[in-house]
């Protein structure tokens, strides 16, 4: 279990940088970007949850994990995928298209 904030810090960095690179975007600083925040994120979960956690079973430890890791996707994954609004296909078409009404209406005046 102590590989579990670099096991997340591993998967985000990689889906922070395959959306930056679809977007076009530079996916370095986005990778590490990615990286640092599930790092730092999945940590702050883990050691708060092992703080307020008293062992009663060997039953009650795996439970406690299983929530520890459930918990941490899925705040992992939902501010991610926060994080990553800007880079989203369906952000990116609308945008696109708002770029091409103002040159339209740009180009009518």
């Amino acid at each position: 279990m102590q590989m579990l904030p670099w096991s997340f810090s591993l998967a985000t960095a990689i889906w922070f940088g395959i959306m930056a690179r679809r977007a076009g975007r530079n996916w370095v600083p986005w990778a590490l970007g990615g990286a640092l925040f599930a790092l730092v994120t999945t940590t702050l979960i883990w050691g708060v949850s092992q703080a307020a956690f008293i062992p009663l079973s060997h039953g009650a430890v795996v439970r406690f994990r299983i929530k520890t890791v459930a918990a941490a996707c899925m705040i992992v994954g939902f501010l991610g995928w926060w994080l990553t609004l800007s880079l989203q296909p369906w952000r990116l078409g609308a945008r696109q298209e708002r770029k091409q009404a103002n040159q339209l209406a740009g180009a009518k005046k």
